[in-house]
């Protein structure tokens, strides 16, 4: 992006906002958005700093193309809540930077991000150690072996139960239908 044409309409596409939302988040018109867009009314300092402001973007990067686009989280100041949450939550980095992205999202950008990190977190679910029998089972591992199971069926991951747990609650459905 060789502009700051470009680049404002970089940000604006990168958080999925159309001239209108994006004009109405740094209080200015429309016209206005699209007149900077596309270079035939140049941006005055004070709406750089207010796009900066509210996405969290780098003024050096705006205005010249160079430097990281976001903000470093570090250099808040420490009244700052995302350095407050950083030092006491022991947040790296990463994670630090994760967070303050996700803040900086749309709310459906927000809702969309927290549906992919549940079917994620689903994927990843711990499993019943597969080494005991299942008369060494306690009741919770068998509940969890049962929902985890039932939960890969429904989504077509498996096609049969593994555990002769499940075989005996297979069998008692079966008696009921026959009856």
């Amino acid at each position: 992006m060789k502009t700051i044409e470009e680049r404002i309409k970089y940000i604006r596409k990168y958080f999925k906002l159309n001239q209108l939302e994006f004009s109405q988040k740094i209080k200015v018109g429309k016209s206005t958005v699209s007149c900077w867009e596309i270079g035939t009314r140049p941006i005055k300092p004070i709406h750089i700093q207010i796009i900066c402001n509210t996405f969290g973007i780098e003024k050096e990067w705006l205005e010249t193309g160079t430097g990281p686009i976001f903000k470093n989280v570090e250099v808040e100041d420490d009244n700052s809540l995302i350095l407050k949450l950083k030092k006491i939550y022991k947040l790296t980095p990463l994670q630090t930077e994760a967070m303050q992205a996700f803040l900086l999202m749309t709310s459906e950008q927000k809702d969309k991000m927290l549906e992919a990190m549940y079917i994620m977190s689903n994927m990843y679910k711990p499993e019943v150690n597969n080494n005991k029998s299942d008369d060494n089972l306690s009741r919770e591992e068998i509940h969890k072996l049962i929902d985890f199971e039932l939960d890969q069926a429904e989504k077509g991951k498996i096609s049969s139960a593994s555990t002769s747990t499940n075989s005996c609650i297979n069998n008692k459905k079966l008696k009921n239908k026959r009856a």
